[in-house]
């Protein structure tokens, strides 16, 4: 008798639906882990998938024609493709969000350090009357932790107190202290710039602690108006390096209405430097305050400018490159003709950058060029600032077209390298639900702050030296605070109101201090 031979499309039917069952699972853990899609949205979009999962189920139970079932097939394997992708890259935009946000607990390392001569070799040896310098202005915390370990490793030890590492180390070297507690950044940093050699110091110690992270900002992005302030660093390489803030920009960003104010403020701008909080001089480049993290540069706008920031981003020059190139370049109005040194500063002919004026597409070796030029007569840091401006909008555009979009994979490879920002990943998947949901155009509105004077001579805090440096006008103080009283409201047509004699006028109205310097009290030069 003829065996009766076995039909297996069942079979096969149910394990393509297991497939799909587990691609299916895939997706929607990954869009409800990377939590940026508005909710309403991933429900329906669920909602849909089982209803066609139930149709298709439904479907292997039934006896269907030959090309139905084959039609099926690759109609059931092009899902599972298409949800494998959609998870893939949610799983990816989840890691990018999470890479480049800092707001998460640390640990904080610390280095007791001894001259590199000394007879000392442990931190017990310092108990009674020896002398033990800890930080007490921007490094105040860890200052404080130390003070409290060296109390108990190193009794009757005499603490000395100073507002800045610099002050320690040049005393630890010339023998008027024993030890200096000093955290590992700001001794890399301090190596790294060249302001003291390894070899001079040897670490008797090292002490570590966890420092939680705690969001200063109640806002909710979705509703207030938030101030990110945008530090760029003027070296290749991770954004983490304590080094100069050579780009300086304010953004205020409206969620409600959809726009973006960006102020730009000069490099050499001349303020308070809250890295010297509590000694007797603070005034110092904006630039400078960078060497201190960008904490301190944050603080440092707060303070001039009597203004709340929200969160901080900080880039570095090479993410300029990598991201344009990625984009496959920006367009930009040049403002003028130009020659600049590349990205690694060599001046050679055969290494110059030159472009002309005009609306053009620029790579990303243009655009850092561009980007950097200020040397031209007449056209000068504040040219500069525009250029930025321009090339960050331009950025802006290229991301949100069709090109921009083509280019994610390249992207989220390229920004967790070149870019770090404060702001909780919450926060942002925050703001990007609303911005789906709306679904409007948003306006962006360039302004440089040019009321102000550079000025020969001006005393540096960081520097211990004369220099030159952009001295505020109060007018561009003032014209910061309405921008940020203008993005932190939302009134009613019934409460509108101006000034005839001063439409850009608010109510803050900007607070003098003592120290400040201003452009009506220098000479210009």
């Amino acid at each position: 008798m003829k065996r009766k031979k076995r039909n297996y499309t069942r079979t096969i039917d149910l394990l393509f639906l297991l497939v799909l069952l587990i691609s299916l699972i895939y997706a929607f853990y990954s869009l409800f882990q990377m939590n940026l899609l508005p909710t309403p949205w991933l429900l329906a979009a669920l909602a849909v998938s089982i209803v066609i999962y139930l149709l298709l189920f439904g479907s292997a139970l039934r006896r269907w024609t030959r090309w139905f079932i084959y039609a099926k097939r690759v109609f059931i394997a092009l899902l599972c493709v298409l949800l494998v992708i959609v998870g893939h890259y949610s799983g990816r935009v989840n890691r990018l969000l999470n890479d480049i946000s800092t707001a998460q607990d640390e640990t904080v390392e610390v280095y007791v350090l001894a001259r590199a001569d000394s007879t000392l070799s442990s931190v017990e040896e310092l108990a009674d009357s020896a002398g033990i310098g800890v930080q007490s202005g921007s490094d105040a915390e860890v200052g404080s932790y130390m003070k409290e370990q060296l109390s108990q490793a190193a009794p009757g030890a005499l603490i000395s107190k100073d507002t800045y590492y610099a002050n320690l180390i040049a005393n630890l070297s010339l023998g008027n202290l024993d030890a200096v507690a000093i955290s590992a950044n700001y001794y890399d940093m301090m190596i790294e710039n060249e302001e003291i050699s390894e070899d001079s110091f040897r670490k008797l110690a090292t002490y570590s602690y966890t420092k939680t992270w705690e969001d200063d900002s109640d806002k909710n992005l979705a509703q207030d108006g938030f101030v990110i302030y945008i530090s760029g660093i003027d070296e290749m390489g991770s954004p983490d390096q304590q080094l100069r803030s050579d780009v300086n920009i304010l953004l205020f960003v409206n969620p409600i209405a959809h726009h973006v104010t960006m102020i730009s403020l000069p490099r050499d701008a001349y303020l308070p430097n809250t890295a010297f909080a509590g000694s007797d001089f603070t005034l110092d480049k904006l630039t400078h305050t960078g060497l201190y993290g960008a904490d301190t540069t944050v603080e440092s706008v707060e303070q001039f400018f009597d203004i709340d920031i929200d969160y901080y981003a900080r880039i570095s020059f090479s993410s300029v490159i990598e991201i344009v190139d990625a984009l496959g370049g920006i367009d930009v109005d040049v403002e003028i003709d130009f020659c600049e040194q590349d990205e690694n500063r060599n001046k050679d002919a055969e290494h110059q950058i030159c472009l002309s004026t005009g609306e053009q597409h620029l790579n990303g070796q243009q655009a850092l060029a561009y980007a950097r030029h200020r040397k031209t007569t007449g056209y000068d840091t504040a040219g500069r600032e525009r250029a930025q401006q321009r090339i960050l909008k331009a950025i802006i555009d290229r991301m949100l077209s069709l090109e921009g979009v083509s280019s994610l994979d390249a992207l989220m490879d390229i920004i967790p390298s070149y870019v770090e920002t404060n702001m909780p990943t919450s926060k942002m998947t925050e703001f990007a639900r609303q911005q789906l949901s709306s679904m409007q155009p948003w306006t962006i509105e360039s302004l440089s702050l040019d009321n102000g004077v550079n000025a020969h001579y001006l005393y540096q805090a960081s520097l211990s030296d004369l220099s030159d440096a952009y001295v505020f006008s109060r007018q561009d103080v003032q014209y910061v605070e309405y921008a940020y009283e203008s993005n932190a409201t939302n009134p009613k047509m019934s409460d509108f109101q101006f000034d005839f004699n001063d439409l850009s006028k608010g109510k803050k109205q900007f607070e003098d201090q003592e120290e400040y310097v201003w452009s009506d009290e220098v000479e210009a030069y």
